[in-house]
């Protein structure tokens, strides 16, 4: 029985001082987590060739509120070696989060972990037009 997605992860690289979309992935209601491969602890969403992420790198929550029936993301660092960045769009700053900080997140805030760029898309909005040439503070 296949899942409704819960929205998007689009996965981005750095090529010529430009982020290129690389993959998308589907995100589920629950805890996603995004990691390099394992054999022994598995991360929902892997991400090969990327020495600087861990295992089980950040978690991504994504939840629907009960009282407005929406949809919500918020990101956590899982204990990872090299830290998550995390920018945020609306106050144009950017954070290393420490484990277990939380943080929600919204359209146009930006993820890194590692050489790897992330954003989220909710499935509640029209799909942004993503060029993967924006360049943030990262």
């Amino acid at each position: 029985m296949e899942t409704e997605s819960a929205g998007k992860l689009h996965i981005y690289r750095k090529e010529n001082e430009k982020k290129v979309l690389i993959r998308t992935s589907d995100l589920q209601i629950g805890n996603n987590t995004v990691g390099r491969p394992s054999k022994e602890k598995p991360a929902d969403i892997e991400i090969p060739n990327d020495d600087y992420m861990s295992r089980r790198h950040f978690i991504i929550d994504v939840y629907r509120d009960s009282r407005h029936n929406r949809l919500h993301y918020t990101l956590s660092d899982n204990h990872s070696r090299n830290g998550t960045f995390f920018y945020c769009e609306v106050s144009k700053s950017q954070h290393k989060l420490k484990t277990d900080d939380e943080v929600s997140v919204a359209k146009g805030d930006e993820i890194r972990a590692g050489k790897t760029y992330f954003r989220i898309e909710s499935v509640e909005e029209p799909p942004a037009k993503d060029t993967g040439t924006k360049e943030n503070i990262f």
